[in-house]
């Protein structure tokens, strides 16, 4: 939460960002797509490691033991795939 925090601090105080006092918070929640636990990306790991990918998505082992997809669709909501 603190780095949402330190973002939107940031995108107030750079007059370059042309805020313009409207605030668009994503969905940073998602759940796995076999056994439906949810998760939180309250900290950008999963969102960091999605940025960093050239593929635009990160692979998440769940304690159920299947692998998924996660990437962000264009409302920066975060996406589950097989």
């Amino acid at each position: 939460m603190k780095a949402l925090t330190d973002k939107i601090i940031e995108c107030l105080n750079d007059k370059r960002s042309g805020f313009n006092g409207i605030l668009c918070m994503a969905k940073i929640d998602f759940e796995c797509p076999f056994c439906h636990k949810q998760y939180k990306d309250d900290n950008d790991k999963y969102c960091d490691r999605i940025n960093k990918s050239k593929k635009f998505y990160t692979t998440v082992k769940c304690s159920c033991g299947k692998s998924f997809k996660l990437t962000a669709n264009y409302k920066s909501e975060l996406v589950t795939f097989v």
